[in-house]
Parts: C-alpha cells; sequence; structure tokens
C-alpha cells in the first residue's frame, strides 16, 4: 500500500513541478486505526503502513516545499457512509460515538469534503506536512 501512495504523489507532484505557478495541495488519507485500532487488535500490517504514510507526508512536504507544493495527511474518523451504516453501525456502535467522542455526532462524507476543500484552498497556504484528523475529537 505505501508503494503505491508514494508512486502517487510522486506523480502528481512532477506533473505540477513543471508548471507551479500557484500551490499545490497534495493530500494522502491516513486511517484512526493506527491510533485507535491498534490498542485492541493486531492490525501489524495497516498499522505500519499508514504510519509509512504520515512519514512519507512530512519527508515530501519538505522535499517539494521549496516547489510551493503543500503535502498534508487527512486522517477521517468513522465515516458514516451508506455501507458503514448498513452494515457496521449498531447499538454499539452509537454509544462508542457518545461515549468516546468529544462532539456527540457522527462523521459524514461532506465533513471530510469540506477538510479536503479547506486543503486545496489558499486559506490553507501556510500548512503542510501535517495530520488533519476529523473525527469529532475520538478520545
Amino acid at each position: 500500500m505505501l508503494r503505491y501512495a508514494t508512486h502517487a504523489t510522486m506523480h502528481a507532484a512532477e506533473g505540477q513541478q513543471t508548471r507551479a505557478t500557484s500551490p499545490f495541495s497534495l493530500n494522502p488519507t491516513g486511517t484512526l486505526s493506527r491510533r485507535y485500532l491498534a490498542q485492541f487488535v493486531s492490525a501489524v500490517d495497516n498499522t505500519a503502513c499508514k504510519a509509512g504514510v504520515e512519514g512519507l507526508t512530512r519527508s515530501l512536504a519538505r522535499d517539494f516545499g521549496p516547489d510551493r507544493i503543500r503535502v498534508n495527511t487527512l486522517v477521517p474518523g468513522w465515516v458514516m457512509t451508506e455501507r458503514q451504516v448498513a452494515l457496521w453501525l449498531d447499538e454499539v456502535g452509537e454509544r462508542q460515538i457518545t461515549e468516546l467522542q468529544c462532539l456527540k455526532e457522527k462523521v459524514y462524507p461532506p465533513d471530510i469534503a469540506r477538510m479536503v476543500l479547506f486543503l486545496g484552498a489558499d486559506d490553507s497556504r501556510l500548512c503542510t506536512g501535517q495530520d488533519f484528523i476529523v473525527d469529532a475529537g475520538w478520545v
């Protein structure tokens, strides 16, 4: 997985470097499983890959910064897609959201989309090499 993230990010950046007249943002995706699920289940391969994506983000931010290319990791929480709700959300999940999230609301795809739009906009022009977590404060 990390190999694909590296190749895709490098390819996107190379295309932008040739025409970098304005800032550009690359946003690989991380996951909360490295931060949360790993304490309950063995997820060695996934945990290692996602940690690698975060390290890749920091390295590429340094490498591409002189070309005004920002690189950040978007780390979504439990996003309530139709599939997640149909297959996985039950009374236990509802209780976990209430007990473990600071903001007692579900995270939906538009919440993630708004963060992507922010990271791609000039409003985030000085944000690079960071993990942006959208999880309603899951603790």
